[in-house]
């Protein structure tokens, strides 16, 4: 544990961003908004009605390109910008080419033994963030149910509405949605929990193409290790394939 902690730094940022841990799940955001605004008695059943709608959003969403750019933070200093091009195969697997990806010059000998164990022992703590932020971003619809049934609804100045509620995934977390009623609109999505001791926060900002379909435009990781890292991912371009 105390070895994962002590290799963030600037290569552990480079592996954290690279794929799910910012793709939120677009198919949550029609769910969450169903449930938000179900006049129902019977959330669960809101939920499965909407549940087609939202996973419709998500095919269509695989059927587009776009660019990722990935900015990283470690104790305020800013490290170089990542720029990835995404896309999912026909198999709905998901495919990041990197546009812009520094690298640090290997080391040899002993260091590059040193240098080589750090990167391992990165990734693996990367990947365990990136499954932590998949859990908190793609929930099940029985998640769901069960949050909005004891969350508290509070309207907020510029119209929106905000669900909170804790105890989302594990004891203790805590997680809000803003939604706007307007438009049945969902714009935020965070959440505060911990993992390994290590405090971490998430929020993503969701955005819409002009055709209506939602997506995950910037999303923020924020953790506490040894190191204070802030991991920032912005989507944009988005261009359908073959179109």
């Amino acid at each position: 544990m105390l070895r994962r902690r002590q290799v963030l730094g600037r290569r552990s940022r480079r592996a954290g961003f690279r794929g799910r841990a910012v793709l939120v799940t677009h198919a949550v955001c029609t769910l969450v908004v169903a449930l938000a605004v179900a006049q129902g008695p019977d959330p669960a059943q809101q939920a499965l009605a909407f549940s087609d709608a939202a996973q419709q959003n998500a095919r269509a969403m695989m059927q587009y390109t776009w660019k990722m750019s990935v900015q990283v933070r470690v104790d305020g200093a800013a490290k170089p910008e990542r720029l990835y091009h995404m896309r999912y195969d026909n198999q709905g697997v998901l495919h990041k080419t990197p546009l812009s990806e520094p690298q640090d010059p290997k080391k040899r000998g002993v260091r590059g033994q040193v240098q080589k164990k750090k990167q391992e022992a990165a990734k693996e703590y990367a990947t365990a963030i990136a499954e932590l932020v998949r859990k908190y971003s793609s929930p099940s619809t029985g998640t769901l149910v069960d949050f909005f049934q004891k969350a508290t609804v509070t309207p907020r100045p510029d119209g929106t509405i905000e669900i909170k509620g804790a105890d989302f995934l594990v004891n203790g977390d805590t997680v809000i949605y803003v939604i706007d009623p307007r438009t049945n609109e969902l714009r935020i999505f965070s959440f505060w929990t911990v993992m390994d001791g290590d405090k971490v926060r998430g929020e993503t900002q969701f955005s819409r193409l002009s055709n209506g379909l939602s997506y995950a435009a910037r999303t923020t990781i924020d953790f506490e290790a040894k190191k204070h890292i802030v991991a920032v991912a912005e989507n944009f371009d988005h261009l359908r394939q073959g179109g």
